[in-house]
């Protein structure tokens, strides 16, 4: 059971890793700054429409978000 854990933790983190690559990629390409909180923006708009499109969000959004705002995973909020 642990490696198994252990597996989705690792496959959580890169999937957030890459989606937070593509985000920083996306601004650099249309010539715009890219710094924490607006990362922290652009995962939290991509969270948004996420949920209201599908009613669910990938983990590894919610997760790139409190890694990014160093947050208790219990104290994410979606506002920004």
């Amino acid at each position: 059971m642990k490696d198994s854990e252990n597996e989705l933790t690792e496959s959580t983190y890169w999937e957030a890793c890459r989606i937070t690559g593509m985000i920083c990629l996306n601004l650099a390409d249309r010539g715009q700054q890219t710094d924490r909180e607006r990362l922290i923006q652009e995962l939290v708009t991509l969270v948004k429409a996420c949920i209201k499109e599908n009613q669910v969000c990938n983990p590894s959004l919610i997760f790139a978000i409190e890694q990014l705002r160093g947050d208790d995973p219990d104290e994410v909020r979606l506002h920004s």
